[in-house]
């Protein structure tokens, strides 16, 4: 872990035992970090240990050696990226008033990469950060435990000057999952050396963030007063989760034809050869009592593969890839607070030689009582920004099967039932009803060809599916498209110009001829990998 969190006694510290001590809710957590000049110090909360808006009783910030708490300085103020509505006990200022406990605390309004701050009175070298979620010791929830601390001259420009990843002193947490390290092989791409593909990345990377297609942190963005609301990540995936009609092998793909698919997507800013995109494919189903799921990778971003657990985060494991086997580690609760690895075992499973393509069987019994809180496949960790326990699919049990196959020009998605079905979609076809209804036999797969949406960095789709059991599903439906949109920017400004009384013939025709183009290659290039082809 890249953090290191001192935890124990009254102030004490636990350095390189927190993996298996973790964050103490009612104890005043300290984060100690290389003294550095500051102005504003601020906590950016990635994730918490119920993935509920983070809970501060207190905010303290400390000079290297200091004992007083710099942050109850006359003149030193105290801000946040929002805060929960409606309740007089959750405050911004309570983050620094002085007084602890849930009744004097502040709570985020949101959950992804909330942030909270202190700015001091005159700028002034620190070196230590202390919170604490309830120091009364009543409340347990709402624990940060995935967060960077960074510090700031002016507001503008900051710098991460500890990045933390533990779980709660106790629990068996989805965020004792180490998943900031470093991918499992060096990076030939250097930022520094190579501005010009640095500032390309860059580029396409802000798109990605702006439009909720990659994770972002609001350490990033400035907070001048006005600035209220980060762009937030798109919703992921709700899939049914189908029962196969018979138990497969893991080196056979025909199971994948009766699973259901979503798709993760997350920022690999790194990466020049592949963009700033990374997908990862997840196919899911279950069968006699066990759980089989496959994942496609159009490239590694960690060894943690993936992150299974029941729909709140209970009974967590964790998918990782050592040399070329998947072993599945789980974790269990010790005696005064401590944290252990219970299990680690290898699972039937299937890893391809390019190491793109993985599948595996787990038994349901692993994860309790699932079919109430849905099963969750947490993916994409290593990748910029991402939660510990990644960014999550949730599949419910179900007689339905969910996923995009591949099609011509627009979307197409696949339906299959086990058993007679009738199912209502937000219309979907071009001319279709807001909530058509349709009816599948048993055994019986539909393929629906949807007409994309306009996105503003390429087509779109949000399809919305309601079983007869009242469950909702969603699959978000998008192929990025940066020639597009830049083809688009383009014609924008060829019309300014062309308004403006330019001759714009010659751009006209360029563009025209790249339009042509980019069409030709997406006939000849593969829109979705068919799983047949993943093996």
């Amino acid at each position: 872990m890249r953090g290191m969190l001192l935890v124990a006694g009254a102030l004490a510290v636990a350095g390189g035992a927190l993996a298996e001590q973790g964050i103490m809710p009612e104890k005043p957590n300290a984060v100690e970090f290389i003294a550095a000049p500051a102005r504003f110090v601020r906590m950016v909360v990635q994730a918490t240990s119920n993935g509920n808006g983070a809970c501060i009783d207190e905010l303290e910030v400390y000079t290297p050696n200091g004992t007083a708490n710099l942050a109850r300085l006359p003149g030193a103020k105290a801000s946040a990226s929002s805060c929960i509505e409606g309740y007089s006990i959750h405050e911004i200022e309570h983050l620094n008033d002085g007084e602890y406990g849930n009744d004097h605390s502040w709570v985020a309004a949101g959950s992804d990469s909330e942030w909270a701050q202190i700015e001091l009175p005159q700028e002034t070298q620190v070196g230590r950060v202390v919170f604490s979620r309830d120091r009364n010791g009543t409340l347990r929830d709402r624990v940060p435990v995935k967060f960077d601390v960074c510090v700031s001259l002016d507001g503008a420009a900051w710098k991460t000057v500890k990045s933390v990843s533990a779980g709660v002193a106790g629990e068996t947490a989805l965020n004792i999952i180490p998943s900031s390290v470093d991918p499992p092989e060096p990076r030939e791409f250097d930022l520094v050396t190579d501005p010009v593909r640095s500032a390309f990345l860059g580029e396409e990377h802000a798109w990605l963030r702006t439009f909720g297609r990659a994770d972002l942190s609001p350490a990033l963005v400035p907070y001048n007063g006005r600035v209220k609301e980060y762009p937030r990540h798109v919703e992921d995936d709700v899939l049914p989760l189908p029962e196969l009609s018979r138990a497969p092998r893991m080196n056979k793909p025909r199971w994948l034809d009766e699973a259901s698919r979503g798709v993760v997507r997350v920022a690999d800013p790194l990466n020049w050869e592949q963009g700033p995109l990374a997908e990862i494919e997840v196919w899911a189903a279950t069968c006699g009592g066990n759980v089989y799921v496959c994942l496609g990778m159009d490239r590694l971003l960690s060894k943690f593969l993936a992150v299974l657990s029941t729909g709140d985060g209970g009974h967590a494991g964790v998918v990782m890839l050592e040399e070329k086997k998947l072993k599945f580690v789980t974790y269990a609760k010790q005696k005064e607070g401590f944290v252990r690895v219970a299990e680690s075992v290898e699972p039937d499973q299937f890893v391809s030689g390019d190491r793109d393509v993985f599948a595996f069987r787990l038994p349901l019994e692993m994860f309790g009582a699932y079919e109430q809180t849905g099963l969750r496949v947490g993916l994409g960790m290593g990748g910029k920004h991402v939660p510990s326990n990644g960014r999550g699919i949730l599949l419910h049990k179900s007689n339905l099967a969910l996923r995009e196959v591949a099609g011509e020009g627009g979307f197409a998605v696949g339906l299959r039932a086990s058993s007679d079905a009738v199912i209502r979609t937000n219309g979907a076809r071009a001319g279709a009803a807001q909530n058509e209804s349709v009816t599948l036999r048993a055994g019986e797969e539909r393929v629906i060809e949807i007409e994309p949406e306009k996105g503003p960095i390429g087509p779109e789709f949000n399809l919305q599916i309601k079983d007869e059991q009242g469950t909702e599903y969603a699959l978000h439906l998008f192929r990025y498209d940066p020639a597009g949109r830049t083809l688009d920017l383009m014609d924008e400004m060829i019309a300014r110009l062309d308004g403006a009384g330019v001759d714009v013939e010659n751009a006209k025709t360029r563009v025209a001829e790249l339009r042509e183009k980019c069409r030709r290659d997406a006939r000849t290039t593969k829109r979705s990998k068919r799983a047949r082809e993943l093996f």
